[in-house]
């Protein structure tokens, strides 16, 4: 089970680098004269990437300790999985860095909209600042509920499990 953890949190982290590989188009901006003229929406888009980038090699290099500490250490049989509930705790696990990595995107263009927007013309009113606070709100729900599963997955599994063998 360790190895299929392990193998499951690199397969993200390589999902992290490729979200990260989106954001390489911004970053000539910051090593030329322009850099200046860089609004908040483009350094959230800096902090976006850097994120990814470290999110990635985080779970790429240290997969095996993280795999340890959501599975278990024990001897493990040759690539079978006999204990769904670890399984399923895994899947919870993997779900929940996906929406949470998927989150960070639309929280931080929503926290650049209302940057950019207010830099703009801070004294009118802004019709789309309403609509703004709610992909702002709701990339604040998608980050808690990834980082839930995420932390809670093994929580969750069991629960899961049991409800399962209740019906």
């Amino acid at each position: 089970m360790k190895n299929l953890t392990a193998t499951g949190l690199r397969l993200i982290a390589i999902w992290a680098l490729l979200q990260a590989l989106g954001y390489i188009q911004f970053l000539p901006v910051y090593f030329t004269d322009q850099y200046q003229n860089v609004n908040a929406a483009g350094l959230g888009m800096l902090i976006v990437f850097l994120i990814y980038i470290t999110a990635a090699a985080i779970l790429f290099f240290k997969a095996p300790a993280i795999a340890i500490k959501m599975s278990g250490n024990f001897e493990e049989p040759q690539l079978q999985i006999n204990n769904y509930q670890k399984f399923t705790a895994i899947l919870f696990a993997a779900v929940g860095l996906l929406i949470f990595f998927n989150a960070l995107e639309t929280f931080s263009y929503s926290v650049g909209n209302i940057y950019n927007d207010r830099a703009m013309n801070p004294q009118a009113p802004n019709r789309l600042f309403r609509e703004i606070r709610i992909l702002l709100f709701g990339g604040g729900i998608q980050i808690i509920l990834g980082a839930g599963l995420f932390v809670g997955g093994k929580k969750i599994a069991n629960w899961w499990h049991n409800f399962r063998n209740w019906t």
